[in-house]
């Protein structure tokens, strides 16, 4: 509500992936965000199929989220903050854009904290598949 977060996407998508591995290396002893992943994901944003949501204050980023991007569904694959809220904002930014073209749902795989206070929720795999076929758009 303040406004003290400025917002950018995918002007730093390969620092929001490193950050979010930094996360997943603290939290967990181990990350599956390795420099393959990092590697491979980079092949994906080079030819716009990933994306990122950078929050940033005072110049310096402090959370993100990233994602692939095919046929008209959104998987997000990771988020990080370093500023309370920051994660949130990404994830506010991401859903706004998302809605102005017409996006029902995101991926959001797993279902934390977060996730839940903006409505995630698991589905049964035959309704993950459903609302997949029922989304898919020829990019």
């Amino acid at each position: 509500k303040k406004n003290i977060f400025k917002v950018t996407f995918n002007q730093a998508f390969e620092t929001v992936l490193r950050e979010c591995s930094n996360v997943h290396q603290k939290r967990q002893a181990g990350t599956w965000i390795s420099e393959e992943m990092i590697h491979a994901y980079g092949e994906l944003f080079k030819k716009g199929y990933a994306q990122s949501v950078e929050v940033w204050f005072e110049d310096q980023l402090v959370g993100g989220l990233y994602g692939v991007l095919i046929h008209g569904v959104f998987s997000g694959e990771s988020m990080f903050y370093k500023k309370t809220e920051a994660s949130k904002v990404a994830l506010v930014a991401l859903i706004d854009q998302l809605s102005k073209k017409n996006f029902k749902w995101i991926d959001i795989q797993m279902v934390t904290p977060v996730l839940k206070q903006f409505g995630g929720e698991y589905i049964s795999r035959k309704e993950y598949l459903k609302l997949l076929k029922q989304t898919q758009v020829k990019d």
